[in-house]
C-alpha cells in the first residue's frame, strides 16, 4: 500500500477528493467532465445509496460509488432503471504468497463487493477479467 496507506498524495482518499482539493470549482467540473463525460449535456449525478450498501463496503475497506445517467424518453415503452455495477478489485495477499491461498483471498474479497452490490440492488454486475 505504500508509504501513503492508500492514500494518493498521503492525503486524499480517491483521485476525485485530490482533484477537488486542488483545483478551483470551475477546473475540477472541467476535469469531471473529461473523466465522466456528460449525459445528456448535464454533469454525471452522483446517487445515494442505502446505508447497508455503504455499511458493507465500510466494513469491507473498498469504495462504492453510485451514479445516475438519464437517457432520452422513448416512445413506445415507460422508462425504467436498470442498476448496472463494476467491480475493480486489486490484489489482496502478495504474490509471493501461495497461488491458492491468493486466489482465495481474492475470491473472498470479490464476494463481499458482491453482496454489497446486492445491497444495492444491482441487476447486472460485471467483474474484471
Amino acid at each position: 500500500e505504500g508509504g501513503g496507506g492508500g492514500l494518493l498524495a498521503g492525503v486524499h482518499d480517491t483521485l476525485e477528493d485530490m482533484l477537488q482539493a486542488k483545483l478551483s470549482p470551475e477546473e475540477y467540473a472541467e476535469a469531471m467532465r473529461v473523466m465522466q463525460g456528460s449525459n445528456m449535456g448535464a454533469p454525471v449525478q452522483r446517487l445515494e445509496l442505502d446505508a447497508a450498501a455503504g455499511d458493507a463496503a465500510l466494513a469491507g475497506n473498498f469504495d462504492l460509488k453510485a451514479f445516475t445517467f438519464a437517457a432520452a424518453k422513448e416512445q413506445m415503452r415507460p422508462a425504467r432503471v436498470t442498476r448496472v455495477g463494476l467491480i475493480q478489485n486489486k490484489i489482496v495477499l502478495p504474490t509471493t504468497a501461495p497461488v491458492q491461498d491468493q486466489r482465495d483471498a481474492l475470491w473472498t474479497r470479490c464476494c463481499e463487493m458482491i453482496d454489497a452490490a446486492g445491497e444495492a440492488r444491482v441487476q447486472v454486475l460485471c467483474l474484471q477479467e
